[in-house]
């Protein structure tokens, strides 16, 4: 599997990850995490600025469906569920997170991880006792929904299609730290530039320039929202020639690996007129940027991203479900 966010943050091509929060990624990281923790392994590891570390610090990942078995000594866990994201313009996956309590040693729980489609984003959940519903299919796209949880927040909108003009940014994902950001719409009819994502816990995706057909030319792309963590894309500037300057994907700065920062990135920046078409991608969450009339649109990042609006159908980003125990 290969969803570009694993390798990043430091895990193995797999569809379940045993580990600890002592897991560690390259870059840097524009938020200081000041506390430290030495875990149930002896490693030192950053303190997870939003939650704590939780029981001894260890935590399995399913990045597909899967089955949780209660590690022996252990009868308390805490689930995050992040739903996928929706296609075409689709609203960024929701979150949840639950303490679950009371639970038997060798006992299991069905983790169940929603797929992104040509449509609605799927539903993740841990058991019955949380789940984060995926976002809906764009053009704006509501975001999904956590239910069941001690936490449950909400993915960004996708971002409007202008008829006539440009199309929008996929929202960006819901997280531990709250909702996710609005995806931006397109530039309108007479050629005007697409709107930026909306900067927030996640970053949405950008809308692209409007085209007019009265003057035979349109507006330039947006560039994507700014989340928590990475450097949001930028957009395309339009172009009748080339070389053009075209949208860039959002890009990740993720240091000493906490899981409160999954989710958490930026949106991808819109495409412009003509030569500079393409959308680009979200990451870690972020939405997907929206292509201009006739060009592809930018997926969104994995886990939750809305992808961006466009000729043909992006990827959203899947659903995660993280359990710490």
């Amino acid at each position: 599997m290969n969803n570009g966010l694993m390798p990043l943050m430091g895990f193995p091509q797999a569809d379940v990850i045993y580990g600890s929060t002592s897991s560690s990624t390259s870059g840097s990281s524009s938020t200081s995490v000041s506390s430290q923790y030495i875990n149930a392994d002896g490693l030192l590891t950053p303190y997870n600025p939003k939650t704590g570390v939780f029981g001894t610090g260890r935590y399995q990942i399913f990045q597909s469906s899967g089955t949780f078995t209660v590690p022996a000594g252990v009868t308390t866990v805490r689930a995050r569920c992040f739903g996928a994201g929706g296609a075409n313009a689709g609203g960024g996956g929701g979150f949840s997170m639950k303490t679950v309590t009371g639970l038997t040693p060798g006992g299991t729980v069905a983790a169940t991880v929603g797929s992104p489609s040509t449509g609605a984003g799927g539903t993740s959940s841990f058991g019955a006792f949380c789940s984060a519903s995926g976002g809906a299919v764009g053009p704006s796209g509501a975001g999904g929904s956590g239910s069941g949880g001690d936490l449950n927040h909400s993915g960004g909108n996708g971002g409007a299609v202008v008829s006539g003009g440009g199309r929008g940014g996929g929202g960006g994902s819901a997280n531990v730290f709250g909702n996710g950001a609005a995806g931006g719409a397109g530039g309108d009819s007479d050629g005007g530039d697409g709107n930026p994502g909306t900067p927030g816990n996640s970053g949405g995706g950008a809308g692209s320039g409007g085209y007019s057909s009265y003057y035979g030319t349109g507006g330039n792309g947006a560039p994507g929202g700014a989340g928590l963590t990475g450097n949001p894309g930028a957009g395309g500037v339009a172009s009748t020639t080339a070389p053009v300057s075209v949208a860039t994907s959002a890009s990740s700065t993720l240091f000493g690996f906490s899981i409160d920062f999954i989710g958490t990135g930026s949106g991808g920046g819109g495409g412009a007129y003509l030569y500079a078409k393409l959308g680009s991608s979200g990451v870690n969450g972020g939405g997907g940027g929206g292509s201009w009339f006739i060009g592809s649109p930018g997926s969104g990042g994995f886990p939750g991203g809305g992808a961006g609006s466009g000729l043909s159908i992006a990827n959203a980003g899947r659903g995660l479900v993280i359990v710490e125990y």
